[in-house]
């Protein structure tokens, strides 16, 4: 009887190891993301702090204009249609929303102009960081906002791009992809690599 409890101690300690390991090299492949402290390490071993930009008021908020192109934005059903939006974007964190259509916990919304309509594109428990394509800094995308039908959801991606010459630039929503995939970008020295800013 002790030798059976013996060998099932080794076996079990052998896949908690396994599992372990296998773990460390999943979150290894794309660097490590933490969200609560808004940090993000490269799988190089870059570390980037974003926690700078974590929005004292709530949310970054601002209005724009979008016109559909070339497929990109889904807003309006011609390309000369223009559609103009209210954004809601929060690092890190979930928006503190000054519409009150904007019930639900998200870190990024889009809402009507008249601020009937709320339209979350992600959400806080999905978020994860990469590095850019163009090495220019990393991305934060939120995944599972509102359901786009009973398959799709939106999400968005918010890229921060390297600038040493500014702390952080109004965000600027680029487009919505045929994925249902919202683009925004902000310009910030937190997304260079630290040796550039320190």
């Amino acid at each position: 009887q002790r030798m059976k409890n013996v060998v099932f101690v080794v076996v079990a300690l052998s896949v908690v190891l396994f599992c372990l390991s296998s773990s460390v090299l999943a979150s290894s492949s794309r660097g490590v993301s933490n969200i609560t402290a808004c940090t993000y390490v490269t799988p190089s071993g870059v570390k980037y702090d974003l926690s700078p930009l974590i929005a004292q008021n709530g949310s970054y908020s601002w209005q724009q204009t979008s016109i559909s192109v070339g497929g990109d934005l889904l807003y309006s059903p011609s390309s000369s249609d223009a559609v103009t939006f209210n954004y809601e974007v929060q690092i890190c964190n979930n928006v503190k929303s000054k519409f009150s259509a904007c019930g639900a916990a998200s870190p990024v919304n889009q809402v009507s102009a008249d601020g009937k309509k709320c339209q979350s594109w992600g959400d806080l428990q999905t978020a994860v960081f990469d590095v850019n394509p163009y090495n220019d800094g990393i991305f934060l995308s939120y995944f599972h906002g509102d359901a786009v039908n009973h398959i799709q959801n939106y999400w968005s991606r918010i890229y921060f791009i390297c600038d040493n010459t500014v702390t952080v630039t109004e965000p600027f929503f680029e487009h919505q992809t045929s994925f249902y995939a919202a683009h925004i970008k902000i310009f910030t020295k937190y997304a260079c690599a630290p040796s550039k800013y320190f």
